[in-house]
């Protein structure tokens, strides 16, 4: 309990740099109770990222901080072992770098926006994280 509640705290932090961020905040507590909850959520952060021009560098922290909290309330739930949370953290950890490696695609003029090829890499990190974490 004690990580997903610092989690979520992180992502509070990063949330109120936004305009209305604030309202996010109680969306992100849904984490919390369930995983299809955390979910819903996700789909609402990126959506609100997406919606107000947030695709920096502190929009993909945020929705990777949102992302770690959705699976560390997981991880908590099935009461898994330390090594699944370093697992989780550091592959999380991991949109900074894909991040600067799609700003450098981008500077190469490729047709694709770094913000698509971004979330690319996160759905790609989350299906990941959930293969070896919970079948493996």
């Amino acid at each position: 309990m004690k990580m997903r509640i610092l989690t979520i705290f992180i992502l509070a932090v990063f949330l109120l740099q936004f305009s209305h961020g604030v309202i996010l905040i109680p969306l992100s507590l849904l984490s919390i109770f369930s995983f299809s909850l955390g979910a819903v959520f996700l789909a609402i952060l990126g959506a609100y990222l997406i919606a107000t021009g947030a695709t920096g560098i502190l929009g993909v922290m945020t929705m990777a901080l949102a992302l770690l909290a959705v699976e560390v309330g997981e991880l908590e739930r099935i009461k898994a072992p330390a090594s699944h949370y370093l697992i989780a953290t550091l592959s999380v950890g991991l949109a900074i770098p894909l991040y600067l490696i799609t700003l450098g695609l981008s500077t190469l003029k490729f047709p694709l926006d770094v913000t698509w090829i971004a979330v690319v890499f996160a759905f790609a990190l989350y299906i990941f994280i959930r293969q070896s974490l919970f079948n493996g």
